[in-house]
């Protein structure tokens, strides 16, 4: 695996060209990743991610073995509602037209202030994570298309699965992982 340098310009196309490849984006590491889904549609609507926060596809307590109902419930209606708040108070306050998805706000965001970056680019992370989780099943191991990506480029999901580990355990803050 290679590493590279991502400037903000780069920023979306090669997020999107890691989803694709791997069809998942969760932030945490280990067991943490057993819980991720196997979808490729992440994004909200064809036309891209609004300022709103979406319902959450899932009950507070659905993901009761590797996080707790009320840390969720926390995280998502306080930490992550947060960002669409402050999110729509910047766009307000910069004039951002209305109806301009995150994902073109974040194309140019070295126009807007570090509000509007840090509250886009939370809020564009919380929705994904959002979609990417889902209840435990039983042979939670990806399959197919997404198996073989996985194989390919970590030769087995586990080692994919300590590779993720350690770059999100290895990231300054919150430990947002994307690979790649």
């Amino acid at each position: 695996m290679s590493t590279k340098t991502i400037n903000r310009r780069n920023f979306l196309g090669t997020s999107f060209k890691g989803l694709a490849i791997a069809g998942i984006s969760v932030a945490g590491a280990g067991q943490l990743l057993s819980s991720c889904s196997s979808s490729k549609k992440v994004i909200t609507s064809a036309g891209g991610m609004g300022f709103d926060q979406q319902p959450l596809p899932y009950a507070y307590d659905a993901l009761e073995d590797v996080i707790d109902a009320k840390t969720m419930e926390i995280h998502y209606s306080k930490h992550a509602a947060g960002y669409s708040k402050n999110l729509k108070e910047a766009a307000a306050a910069e004039n951002v037209a209305s109806g301009t998805t995150v994902e073109n706000l974040l194309a140019q965001i070295s126009k807007y202030s570090t509000k509007m970056r840090n509250n886009a680019g939370g809020h564009f992370n919380h929705e994904l994570f959002w979609k990417a989780m889902r209840p435990k099943k039983s042979g939670n191991n990806p399959v197919g298309p997404l198996m073989s990506a996985i194989e390919k480029n970590f030769t087995s999901f586990e080692n994919f699965k300590l590779q993720f580990a350690n770059a999100a355990s290895g990231q300054f803050g919150s430990g947002w992982a994307w690979l790649y």
